[in-house]
């Protein structure tokens, strides 16, 4: 049991100093607008449960195989701290054992980026992290010129998706292989793969009709592609004064102007007129990020239309590098969830990572650290001085508070979190809140 001095560490756990802020708001007197606040109508209801990778619609095509054989290991390959136990041959390989300190496996090439999309590492017990960096004429080997991956298996290759990466161009002299994490001491490599990518149509069919977690820069919204293409369709029942709101991206690998449009078919909007468009250029620092919008739907008159999302561009794109992505899309209506007895309920979630309550005025610290929290705390709020903390840090804690399970249930402490446990924005959402974090 926690004493009172403890409480705010309780509640919210410890970990690296930061602020989160969850608003959860329905109608009335709180908005952050400061107008009559809405509810949300999500085109995409549910967090989809798969994570999207441009490279599982593509096929590779061989550009170039080096096998690891003993011709290969004089005009091509150089070891480090890595000894090799066996007479390397085309079928079977090299088989290698560390000898000390961090191994390293070295290549000289001759190629451009441009016809190389993809390097496939073909050999066994390769497992964990690993590594590969490049350089051109003149280059050293750097951490901004590489690409890491994780290999869980010990059976499946070690496959690095190059064309995404910025620095992946003009001509490649060098490359480095360095496998770290929990490679065992032995280990067996039997080819080298260079590989060029290729959309596969059938499953990219099947993927426009799916709904993705998709991340650019590391944030991950619900989204669905845009297939440069043909547009897709949304039909819903619209109401006089909705918004619509929805973000738009770039994957890391598209390196072209792309359009974006949005047209709406219905009451009130006869004309099909696009009611929105931006153009993102990865050339100007618009791609691997998230750009929101809000546009007003002109409708006249509520019933039914039809949104028509579009996506285009003027250069030739190769799609098993990357797509355009619509994210997060909704509609919001200006109407009001009510309590029982018919008055506007909104909720305010405020989570204070780290903060000590024996440095919170209203604890007892002598100092008025917190005299707006201590205020509402005497008027309208809830005190507790004695509560259970249902894990010593951030995550966990923090988890159990969105989901209300237990630390031991969730099992979240360091990986990411289960998609299929639903979160309290999530239930809020269901009962018609519009909701949002910052």
């Amino acid at each position: 049991m926690w004493s009172r001095k403890n409480l705010f560490t309780a509640l919210f756990g410890v970990g690296i100093v930061s602020v989160v802020l969850w608003l959860l708001w329905g109608c009335g007197g709180f908005s952050i607008e400061n107008k009559r606040p809405a509810v949300a109508l999500r085109l995409i209801p549910e967090t989809p449960e798969r994570m999207f990778r441009v490279e599982d619609l593509s096929d590779s095509g061989l550009v170039d195989e080096v096998p690891f054989s003993k011709k290969s290991m004089k005009s091509f390959w150089e070891f480090r701290n890595i000894e090799i136990e066996n007479e390397p041959n085309q079928s079977r390989g090299a088989l290698c054992s560390v000898s000390s300190g961090h191994p390293e496996v070295l290549g000289n090439v001759a190629f451009e980026a441009s016809t190389v999309d993809a390097v496939e590492v073909v050999g066994s017990a390769l497992v964990g992290r690993a590594t590969l960096e490049w350089a051109g004429p003149g280059q050293k080997f750097e951490e901004a010129r590489r690409v890491t991956i994780e290999n869980t298996s010990g059976k499946e290759p070690l496959w690095f998706f190059l064309a995404v990466h910025p620095l992946w161009r003009g001509p490649i002299e060098r490359l480095r292989i360095v496998p770290t994490g929990k490679t065992p001491h032995r280990f067996r490599l039997s080819a080298f793969r260079t590989l060029h990518l290729e959309i596969n149509d059938e499953r990219l069919e099947r993927a426009l009709n799916d709904d993705w977690q998709v991340i650019l820069d590391e944030t991950v919204r619900p989204a669905r592609l845009g297939p440069l293409a043909k547009p897709w369709i949304w039909e819903v029942d619209a109401e006089v004064g909705d918004h619509l709101e929805f973000a738009v991206g770039l994957q890391q690998g598209i390196r072209a102007e792309t359009l974006f449009e949005i047209r709406v078919k219905g009451p009130g909007n006869e004309d099909h007129q696009p009611i929105w468009s931006r153009t993102l250029d990865p050339a100007q620092g618009q791609g691997d990020r998230w750009f929101e919008e809000r546009v007003a739907l002109p409708t006249t008159r509520s019933g039914p239309i039809v949104l028509e999302f579009s996506t285009s561009s003027d250069t030739q794109v190769n799609r098993a590098l990357g797509l355009p992505v619509w994210g997060s899309p909704m509609i919001i209506r200006r109407q009001s969830p009510r309590t029982k007895d018919g008055t506007d309920l909104n909720v305010l979630l405020i989570s204070i990572d780290t903060l000590r309550a024996d440095h919170v005025s209203g604890y007892g610290y002598e100092r008025k650290t917190t005299p707006s929290l201590d205020r509402w705390a005497a008027e309208r709020g809830v005190l507790f001085e004695n509560t259970v903390a249902s894990a010593p840090w951030t995550l966990p804690s923090h988890y159990t508070m969105f989901s209300g399970l237990d630390a031991l249930n969730h099992g979240v402490n360091h990986g990411p979190p289960m998609t299929s446990v639903p979160l309290i924005a999530e239930a809020f959402s269901r009962r018609g809140f519009s909701t949002m974090a910052t």
